[in-house]
């Protein structure tokens, strides 16, 4: 089982797990049937966002050259034993930057690679992620920290609220209610910005391990579309991206979704490699 799936069962059932413990049965059911919906609705919000048409109501020329790359990906994945039990639905967007994305059963090519050279390239890479439901786990660990972050400030502020009261009151019963008004409301303070560290924090760590997955994703994503030929199309897709992905902040860069270009092109050279030096690893089929 890919480890995109594995991921998102086990987070599925922890926040199934989670709406249980806090509104027991009713918790769960309502987690059970509110995450799939969440994701469907966000899937159609990229989707809407994204100005996209569908194939078959693009002009002919756009029509025939998107369902020409996508049908040569499927041959050849096919034909390495790749299954496909399903199509995926494709789109266009009038966006001229070069990229595409997938959303659930959906992948959106932007108008800018249509003419980039790189086109079947892409579109491999993000059959990759339409087949083995990496969008579908990425928006689900998204969910999932959203409500992890809630919950945790919700209890911190609860904590904070009654340890500040406390204190208050007892230095209130020996030191005046003045008094203890203002230490109370000292130590509210202190423990609201030791609450915003750790909530801070705990995002942090969540955002980074997401971030380690999608990037483990995105490597596997360049080795099945390499696998399938098109490893020099997506060397050249990095190379005309580079420059806009060269000017993100550090702090971007550390929790990217994506591993660094040198990283990637590395890594489709290396598979490259394999394959001229052992053909027959063209025979096996994508697992992990």
């Amino acid at each position: 089982m890919y480890i995109s799936t594995v991921i998102f069962i086990i987070l599925y059932l922890l926040d199934i797990v989670a709406g249980y413990l806090i509104a027991q049965i009713a918790g769960a059911i309502f987690v059970a049937f509110a995450l799939p919906i969440s994701i469907f609705i966000q899937m159609k919000i990229a989707l809407y966002h994204a100005d996209v048409t569908k194939l078959e109501n693009l002009s002919p020329y756009d029509r025939d050259k998107l369902a020409i790359a996508f049908e040569s990906v499927f041959q050849r994945g096919e034909s390495l034993g790749y299954n496909f039990h399903r199509n995926p639905k494709i789109y266009l967007s009038e966006d001229g930057a070069l990229n595409g994305f997938n959303a659930g059963n959906a992948i959106v090519i932007n108008r800018g690679l249509m003419n980039s050279g790189c086109l079947e390239g892409v579109c491999a890479h993000e059959v990759k992620h339409w087949r083995f439901n990496d969008s579908y786990t990425s928006c689900l660990i998204c969910n999932t920290i959203t409500v992890i972050s809630l919950l945790t400030m919700f209890v911190l502020s609860i904590y904070a609220f009654m340890i500040a009261l406390i204190i208050g009151v007892i230095i209130a019963i020996f030191g005046g209610g003045t008094t203890g008004f203002f230490v109370g409301s000292l130590v509210g303070q202190f423990l609201s910005k030791i609450k915003d560290i750790i909530l801070r924090f705990n995002v942090f760590v969540m955002k980074a391990l997401q971030s380690l997955l999608s990037r483990f994703t995105e490597l596997k994503a360049d080795e099945f579309a390499t696998r399938l030929g098109y490893g020099e199309q997506l060397k050249q897709f990095l190379k005309l991206t580079y420059q806009s992905r060269k000017m993100e902040s550090i702090s971007s860069r550390l929790l990217s979704t994506h591993p660094s270009d040198s990283k990637r092109i590395g890594n489709i050279q290396k598979i490259q490699n394999q394959l001229q030096q052992r053909g027959e690893l063209t025979n096996l089929p994508f697992i992990i």
